[in-house]
């Protein structure tokens, strides 16, 4: 059993945040930031909390009225929720107006949410059935603009998917090598990162959890179309890629417009794709997501033929 994503839908705040920003702030520059990340710019939200841009992603996705009686559940990843309770999951569910009978959570997984949810989503429906999954981050509220191995890296955003529970084929792999050190955000404080030591972490699991997946499937990395990682840092996916000897060209990136928006950064990658019409015909590809926790999660899923009329923002 597997899963099909029938729609994907995006938001970014209005708010573009360019290099040049950091440049009074912090000892730095536009060419420092660009050729160690590959991030040119982000998006921070004013006026919009976590839970605004998720209710207008969830408002974007094309559920009809006969859908509405399918969802049953609705799964929304965060680390920086306005709401600890109730779940903005459960806010969702509200402003859908969707049937009672809909489970309703928020996770936090950090940067490895999205694919979390997508594993917790698999196993949870049955055939037929639909599920809602959001990720929604607003890390500018978090961020110490005085500590350049962080400030420069993140941004705010939203992205999710309609998905089908189908016969589709679905390999997992996953794992937790807990930490509380080298990438931490306590209550009240800034969020905090050992850059050189996530980087190290990030690398091997990435290659490590790709290659795991495609030994489940047995596959050869030659039969994956795409490899939609988390958009953390440029080099980290480039490094992967030729750990792997994989070309970094199936490797899609969008993190020079957002940086890293944790959870939301795969549905993103997802929606930037489909608007460059990747997704008319059916293609095979890898899900990979890592972060705090420290954790990791790959999949293996086909994505395409989604539906034709979502609003996406994603320049």
């Amino acid at each position: 059993m597997g899963l099909r994503i029938r729609d994907v839908a995006d938001y970014l705040p209005e708010k573009k945040v360019a290099n040049s920003f950091f440049l009074k702030l912090l000892n730095t520059s536009d060419e420092w930031i660009r050729s160690r990340t590959g991030i040119e710019g982000r998006h921070f939200a004013e006026d919009f909390s976590t839970s605004d841009m998720a209710l207008k992603v969830a408002g974007d996705l094309d559920i009809s009225e006969e859908d509405k009686k399918r969802v049953k559940i609705i799964l929304h990843a965060s680390f920086t929720p306005d709401y600890i309770m109730p779940s903005i999951a459960a806010i969702i569910q509200g402003a859908l107006e969707l049937q009672e009978e809909v489970l309703c959570l928020d996770i936090n997984m950090a940067c490895t949410g999205f694919v979390g949810g997508l594993i917790l989503i698999e196993g949870f429906l049955k055939k037929d059935e639909l599920a809602i999954l959001i990720g929604t981050e607003k890390i500018s509220k978090h961020l110490d603009f005085e500590d350049r191995g962080t400030a420069i890296l993140f941004g705010d955003g939203s992205g999710g998917v309609l998905l089908e529970k189908t016969e589709d084929e679905f390999f997992t792999v996953y794992g937790t090598r807990s930490n509380k050190e080298d990438l931490v955000m306590k209550e009240g404080e800034a969020l905090t990162m050992k850059g050189s030591q996530v980087f190290r972490f990030a690398t091997e699991v990435g290659a490590s959890s790709i290659s795991g997946v495609l030994d489940k499937a047995g596959l050869e990395k030659q039969d994956i179309d795409y490899f939609v990682c988390h958009q953390a840092n440029e080099r980290i996916l480039d490094y992967i890629a030729h750990r792997l000897q994989i070309s970094p060209l199936l490797f899609p990136k969008s993190l020079k417009d957002t940086g890293n928006v944790s959870a939301a950064s795969i549905p993103l990658l997802l929606s930037k794709l489909k608007r460059e019409g990747e997704f008319k015909e059916n293609k095979r590809v890898i899900l990979t997501g890592f972060g705090a926790g420290l954790s990791w999660a790959s999949i293996l899923m086909e994505v395409g033929k989604m539906n034709e009329t979502s609003k996406n923002t994603l320049d």
